[in-house]
């Protein structure tokens, strides 16, 4: 459940913060550094959660398959 919790919120942030760096002739190079971190660090939550979610449609689309290696290893 925290996963899936932290992949909401990093979907809202992507959706509401992630294009936002501030007026552009504010934006300096350790500004950006920083938003590009926070905005990575929300992918990957993003991602994680996205994973759980694919793996229960898989489930529930084909459950006698076994879900794709990728996602067994991931």
């Amino acid at each position: 459940m925290s996963t899936l919790h932290k992949a909401r919120q990093a979907r809202n942030w992507i959706a509401h913060e992630g294009a936002s760096i501030g007026a552009i002739w504010s934006a300096d190079r350790d500004r950006i550094f920083q938003h590009t971190v926070k905005l990575r660090a929300a992918v990957t939550d993003l991602a994680l959660g996205d994973n759980i979610i694919s793996q229960w449609c898989q489930g529930l689309a084909e459950p006698h398959d076994l879900p794709p290696t990728d996602w067994i290893n991931g």
